[in-house]
């Protein structure tokens, strides 16, 4: 949370109703820096699957975006020599998110009701 509160302040990021996965506070250090902090957290709470399942759905939010922003994401962590804290390939990733999404019986993913399916055809094109 920290994170994020400080990248909508260094961007100075109207935090309005909605904004999509390209808003300007959600940078590439952000992302990766708030996915780091998830993979930290699941080691913590390994053996207790209600905690774990908190963290896996809440890391979904730093999934969608970075998955939707896949190359560019990947791309930055590379020039600026940031370790990848999400699995190695977008294609592991995306099935990373989609077994939480089967597990926590999560029905969409927007307010249009959109769900998995949606969702694979807009990171890996329709």
């Amino acid at each position: 949370m920290e994170t994020m509160e400080q990248s909508v302040a260094d961007t100075e990021f109207y935090m309005g109703e909605s904004f999509g996965p390209d808003a300007e506070f959600l940078t590439p250090e952000a992302l990766l820096t708030s996915a780091k902090a998830f993979t930290e957290g699941e080691e913590l709470v390994k053996g207790d699957d209600a905690l774990l399942g908190h963290i896996e759905v809440a890391k979904l939010s730093v999934y969608y975006v970075t998955l939707q922003r896949w190359d560019e994401i990947y791309g930055w962590a590379t020039d600026n020599g940031v370790a990848w804290p999400i699995e190695g390939t977008k294609e592991e990733a995306y099935d990373e998110f989609a077994r939480i999404y089967d597990e926590q019986d999560i029905t969409h993913l927007r307010e249009a009701q959109e769900g998995i399916d949606w969702f694979h055809d807009a990171v890996f094109g329709a």
